[in-house]
């Protein structure tokens, strides 16, 4: 199940000091051991449809990176997501399962730093 614990950072993806994704770590709540598969949807402040990500692991933070395509928070994460063993949905969170407010840097928008 989710934990309800999110955070995120900026991923410089090609070391010009701008961000070109953002990293939001999902905390999970599981008990049985196994592989788990988490996606999710980001989408801007306007619900404009920006990216999805998914993660497969063992571990309890799923970490979702999603591109930005040349856009400024804030962002929303929704359609999130949790599988188990052969597909089965565990849980799921539609709107608003976490709103990255900002970023700690730049963020790219295609042009030269």
């Amino acid at each position: 199940m989710f934990a309800n614990v999110y955070s995120h950072r900026g991923v410089d993806k090609n070391g010009d000091g701008r961000y070109e994704a953002v990293a939001i770590d999902v905390t999970l709540d599981v008990a049985q051991p196994g592989t788990y598969r988490v996606e999710g949807d980001l989408f801007s402040n306007a619900g404009d449809s920006i990216s999805h990500a998914s993660w497969t692991g063992s571990g309890t933070v799923a970490t979702l990176v999603f591109d930005l395509d040349q856009t400024r928070p804030p962002y929303r994460l929704e359609n999130l997501k949790l599988f188990g063993a052969g597909g089965v949905l565990l849980d799921s969170r539609q709107n608003d399962a976490y709103t990255v407010a900002g970023l700690d840097g730049p963020v790219s928008l295609g042009r030269p730093a």
